[in-house]
């Protein structure tokens, strides 16, 4: 092992498993940290094969010229053999010949977590904090808002742990500790979490316990600010049976609700100020209408390129697909991400790897639901390749992980309808469903513009104004009927504003900022 070393190779990878198992269990823990490997595919695939998957892999990310300048200090007090300048480039290409492509397969998986590693110790180590720890979301609300069932669906939908604030304090013994105490134990739980995204529901519940978990953690990808009145709360907890554990009398439900009020008027200026997490959703609505106002904000941009089978079609489609990659989107080859699965003998894998599972849909959803949502900051376009072919696929798909935003089919230049190839009706089946929707988008070859007005991005808009009783609203009611589009009126929208802004103990009094009701408005059109 030795010799092998000191001429910068890497050591079988069924040696080097080995080694580790026999570490792993003089030293029994929850979690380990393997520090250096794996170094090699083999390695890796071998290791999950035997051992168990990998839940992430941190990747420190740094210039080769730093790395020699580190190893060469080092060398001066290691007392390695190998600790010489030649023997480090030799590792290093290593690294860059055997390693990278082990990177390449984990961040296919949506398991790298990548650190800048040219920093000094204490920027390093915070980075790497961060990155260890999972994605967090919060959601609360008065009771009986529907944290819980909209935290449920939200969880099971986007590859996500729902933790109960509240039942976390009790299970820990908290009840009479401070905010300080209960939220630092709180930071502590979630470093062991293995979950890459976790939703803390009833969290937080002041300003200071918001404040101290940012400042020691990490700050929350988004925060979901439900509101319902007081009367449906009342509604709603009727008809929960007295003898069920959630069941509070009208008395208390009243107090709970009027605790609730009264912390979030401070908590809810504080996170409004800070920028892109807050999303206030009312809940007097159907659970249905609740989890897709939801999904809008939470769910990536996603979509399929499909070719219509020509040459020209072919080519259309790898243009297509290397511009979107340029701008962002993640390709997800399905076909690859299966046979991963499959080659690491994962829980998946094994389920894959039956022939009865051609046609169990989710499992396919499940492979493609953790990548999707892997709690890496900035994934949030993803391009599927060769999937969905069939409906079922496409709904099964759209059901349980995200909506599809467009099929983008590639025809031959001219050819601006859906070919069939070789007469074969049932493969195109899913185009027709999509064309139906307005979801089939067909282009010949890439333009940003077009792309963007494919997904609706592209709004055309006018204003209608006038001085008071000069007939404004009607007309621009009889506009948006003739144009079929969708009347915003500045009025409504400060109304609307207004009641978020308060509370029905404490309603909101004076003018909305001119800046929140153009936020309002331009979020609305985004949202359509």
């Amino acid at each position: 092992m030795k010799e092998i070393m000191d001429e910068g190779k890497l050591i079988p990878h069924d040696l080097v498993v080995q080694v580790l198992i026999n570490a792993l269990i003089a030293n029994p823990s929850k979690n380990y940290l393997i520090d250096g490997f794996p170094r090699a595919r083999d390695q890796a695939t071998y290791f999950e094969r035997v051992v168990g998957e990998a839940q992430a892999v941190l990747y420190f990310n740094t210039p080769l010229d730093v790395c020699v300048e580190r190893c060469m200090v080092r060398a001066k007090t290691s007392g390695r053999s190998d600790d010489n300048e030649e023997t480090i480039r030799k590792r290093l290409q290593t690294f860059v010949d055997e390693s990278k492509p082990v990177v390449e397969m984990y961040k296919s998986l949506g398991k790298v977590r990548e650190v800048d590693g040219s920093g000094d110790q204490i920027e390093v180590f915070k980075a790497t904090r961060k990155a260890m720890l999972p994605q967090v979301s919060w959601i609360i609300g008065p009771k009986m808002s529907g944290k819980t069932v909209v935290g449920n669906c939200l969880a099971s939908r986007t590859n996500a742990k729902l933790l109960n604030f509240k039942d976390f304090i009790a299970m820990q013994g908290l009840q009479n500790s401070s905010d300080e105490t209960i939220v630092h134990a709180l930071i502590q739980q979630l470093a062991l979490e293995i979950s890459p995204r976790i939703l803390i529901e009833n969290f937080p519940q002041n300003t200071f316990q918001a404040k101290f978990f940012i400042k020691n953690s990490v700050c929350p990808s988004r925060v979901f600010v439900l509101s319902c009145s007081k009367d449906l709360s009342q509604e709603r907890m009727t008809q929960i049976p007295q003898s069920d554990a959630s069941y509070m009398p009208s008395a208390l439900l009243s107090k709970s609700i009027a605790d609730y009020n009264a912390n979030l008027k401070d908590l809810q200026g504080f996170l409004r100020s800070q920028p892109n997490i807050l999303t206030e959703i009312c809940t007097e609505q159907s659970v249905k209408n609740t989890l897709k106002e939801v999904c809008q904000v939470v769910e990536p941009t996603v979509i399929n390129v499909r070719t219509s089978g020509s040459d020209a079609a072919d080519d259309a489609q790898r243009q297509i697909q290397e511009n979107l990659e340029q701008q962002g989107y993640i390709s997800l080859n399905v076909a690859e991400l299966k046979s991963l699965e499959v080659e690491r003998s994962t829980d998946i894998g094994c389920k894959l790897e039956k022939e009865s599972a051609a046609q169990d849909h989710t499992l396919v959803v499940e492979v493609l639901k953790r990548v999707i949502y892997s709690g890496i900051d900035g994934h949030s376009k993803f391009l599927l390749c060769g999937y969905p072919n069939q409906i079922a696929q496409a709904r099964c798909f759209e059901e349980n992980c995200a909506r599809i935003a467009a099929i983008v089919y590639t025809t031959a230049k001219g050819a601006t309808t859906v070919e069939i190839q070789k007469n074969d009706l049932a493969n195109k089946s899913i185009d027709t469903l999509f064309s139906k929707q307005f979801r089939l988008k067909t282009m010949n070859n890439w333009d940003a513009s077009t792309f963007e007005e494919h997904l609706g991005r592209k709004v055309s808009w006018g204003i209608v104004t006038g001085r008071g009783y000069s007939g404004s609203d009607n007309v621009a009611k009889e506009l948006c009927s003739i144009v079929n589009g969708k009347l915003i009126k500045m009025e409504a929208v400060s109304e609307e504003l207004k009641k978020k802004m308060g509370t029905e103990e404490e309603p909101f009094e004076g003018e909305v900022p001119i800046a929140d009701v153009q936020a309002a408005v331009v979020a609305q059109v985004q949202a359509d």
